[in-house]
This record gives structure tokens, sequence and C-alpha cells, in this order.
């Protein structure tokens, strides 16, 4: 396991935990936490002029900036394909076995198109 790095500028002390994901500032025996090194680093300016921290702040906004931009992307994608329209082809056909009458032999009602003389056929099938 990684020893925690203690920055130290100003007779303040500043550490992140792993565990929690916390940063801590320990200033005159008070500990002090929070969420995120921008939250620390608005509260706590001068730690900003630590090399290690500033690379640490460096690498929080460019992954927020690679995030943002991936949100962006797929929600563009979502927009582009509702903007496109459902076609739905369908047309009406005569019917090939009682051709378009409805009845067979003898007045019966035709099983095919069940005595309607056509039926709906959709891109999808019957």
């Amino acid at each position: 396991m990684k020893k925690i790095k203690i920055h130290i500028c100003n007779n303040k002390r500043a550490w992140f935990t792993p565990k929690g994901r916390l940063w801590h500032v320990e200033d005159k025996g008070v500990q002090l936490s929070y969420r995120t090194i921008e939250e620390m680093l608005r509260t706590h300016p001068e730690f900003a002029s630590i090399p290690e921290i500033q690379a640490s702040v460096d690498r929080h906004i460019e992954k927020a900036k690679r995030k943002k931009d991936y949100l962006v992307r797929k929600e563009s994608k979502r927009i582009e394909f509702e903007a496109t329209p459902k076609i739905k082809t369908e047309k009406m056909v005569t019917c090939y076995y009682c051709f378009g009458t409805g009845e067979t032999g003898l007045g019966m009602p035709c099983t095919n198109c069940k005595g309607k003389g056509g039926y709906l056929v959709t891109d999808k099938g019957f």
C-alpha cells in the first residue's frame, strides 16, 4: 500500500486518503475534510502553489472536460436517432385466393382474407 503524501504550506498540512476519497487539511489542530480538490483549494488557495497538487487539479479538470465532451456527443447521437422519422410502409393487397370478392365457391367466406377481399401488408409482415 502506498504511503500517504502530506503537503505542508504555511503551517497547514494537506493529504488525500484513497479510502473515502477525501482531501484533508489540518490547520492549528483542526482537521477539515473536502470531497474534491477544488473545494479544498477554494478555502485554502495557498496549496495551489504546490506542483503535485496543481498537477492533480489539471488531471481532474481534463477528466471533467472529457466526460462533458462524451456526454455532449452521446446526447447529439440520441437526438439524431430521434429525428429520423419512423417510416412504416403498408399496403392493402387484394386476396389472391378469392380475387378480392371475399367469397369462395358456394358463397362461403374466404379463409385467407376472412371475407374482407383484401388484407394489409406492412414492412413487418401481415
